[in-house]
């Protein structure tokens, strides 16, 4: 019998931050402009109210429409060489918002901008270079940079904006210049720092066809399950954070110094995150934690309609980005297990998807709240009701099956009985 080892290897490491840099590119594509767009979309030739919006969520409509194709066509062509093509049009997208004034110009920007599909493929990948053991610590690692690309392009984004119009340039100029550049810096770390990953045979996937391989994603419903919480982790983020300001601004923490709500309780919740992650891997409890984690989310949620001080506020931060922080780490783990690895680019680009119509859902109904309502509370109750109906969707998600340690036929028989038991 072998010994599985729970703990990263220097190569490990070394991968998952690498993977964590590109995936935190996807993300700054839409976290970047949303401290700066309403400053920027006025300045431009030809806005209106309808065109504003379509320049805001033209990345994450491309993004929802070529996430699975992005995943299938790593499958066929090869993780490495997709995410280089799909930064590569980020790169372009990102070049052309830079330079023009012009608002339609820059929704084609944003669109080719969104075009860079990669997330799929990253976690795509992150699952053939990683082994199993230690997958939802990667996955934790490359969930952390969601939060820590959220804090960095709210820093940054307003002072990068401000300096370039004090150099006598557009403030966009500067804003989308650095996602070219780093773009282009994820090219060359794609390319040269991350190994290629095994070959696997993929015939059966590529005798079925892209039709019959996007059906065939949807045929487990523990799968399915994992597609819908992707779209409801997203959404909850969002719609909150429609309100979180507000109610922090409410406890007399402004825009100013609402960080010291933010930063604490994100690094609580980080430090928390790996011991949870950890217990799930090693004694395969990722339906438990999956569960605790959804849980999470509502209990912070319902402390913010009591009247709480300084200390509940940064417990009603720590729950909730520990909650979102274990969900980011445990859904894409749990994926892998159960995606057919012929087919797993497919998968995930699906997941992926689902994450973006969260967004997109997530944002517009909480903007629509926060304009009938003025209570911050309503946003919250409303994410309450959510997260309620994703614990009845998730509820009957079956664990995953560890895989035999053991060459023995019968333990490995008995193992695929119980995975074919799973199922449904």
């Amino acid at each position: 019998m072998t010994t599985q080892s729970h703990h990263l290897t220097r190569a490990e490491r070394g991968i998952s931050l690498n993977l964590a840099r590109l995936f935190s590119l996807r993300m700054l594509g839409i976290f970047i402009i949303i401290p700066i767009f309403a400053q920027h979309a006025a300045s431009l030739e030809g806005v209106t109210p309808f065109l504003a919006g379509l320049f805001m969520s033209g990345y994450a409509l491309t993004q929802i429409i070529l996430q699975p194709i992005f995943g299938m066509l790593s499958d066929k062509f090869g993780r490495k060489e997709t995410i280089v093509a799909g930064l590569l049009f980020f790169v372009i997208g990102s070049a052309i918002i830079a330079f023009t004034s012009n608002i339609h110009v820059a929704i084609l920007g944003r669109i080719i901008q969104g075009t860079g599909a990669i997330g799929a493929v990253i976690l795509a990948l992150a699952t053939d270079l990683t082994r199993e053991e230690v997958r939802s610590k990667v996955m934790a690692i490359i969930g952390i940079t969601i939060g820590l690309t959220f804090g960095v392009a709210f820093f940054i984004s307003p002072k990068l904006y401000a300096f370039t119009e004090s150099l006598g340039f557009s403030g966009g100029l500067g804003v989308f210049l650095l996602c070219a550049v780093l773009g282009v810096w994820g090219i060359l770390l794609a390319w040269f720092m991350l190994p290629t990953p095994p070959k696997i045979d993929r015939s059966a996937a590529e005798a079925a066809g892209g039709i019959e391989n996007f059906k065939a994603a949807f045929k487990d419903g523990n799968i399915n399950r994992l597609y819908f919480g992707g779209m409801m982790v997203h959404m909850i983020l969002t719609l909150a954070f429609t309100a979180f300001p507000f109610y922090l601004i409410n406890h007399g923490f402004d825009n100013a110094v609402s960080w010291r709500v933010y930063v604490p309780g994100f690094l609580i919740s980080i430090i928390l995150l790996f011991p949870i992650v950890g217990f799930a891997e090693r004694f395969y409890h990722h339906r438990k934690v999956f569960l605790m984690a959804i849980g999470l989310l509502g209990l912070a949620l319902m402390l913010t309609f009591f009247k709480i001080s300084y200390g509940g506020l940064l417990v009603v931060m720590m729950l909730f980005f520990l909650g979102f922080n274990t969900l980011e780490a445990m859904q894409p783990s749990l994926m892998s297990r159960f995606a057919p690895a012929d087919n797993r680019g497919m998968v995930m680009g699906i997941f992926s998807s689902s994450q973006f119509i969260g967004i997109a859902v997530g944002g517009q109904l909480g903007m629509q709240l926060r304009g009938s309502f003025e209570s911050p509370l309503v946003v919250f109750f409303a994410a309450i009701l959510l997260v309620l109906a994703w614990l009845y969707v998730a509820y009957p998600m079956k664990n995953p099956v560890r895989k035999p340690k053991t060459d023995d036929p019968l333990e490995a028989k008995e193992t695929a009985d119980n995975r074919e038991s799973n199922e449904g």
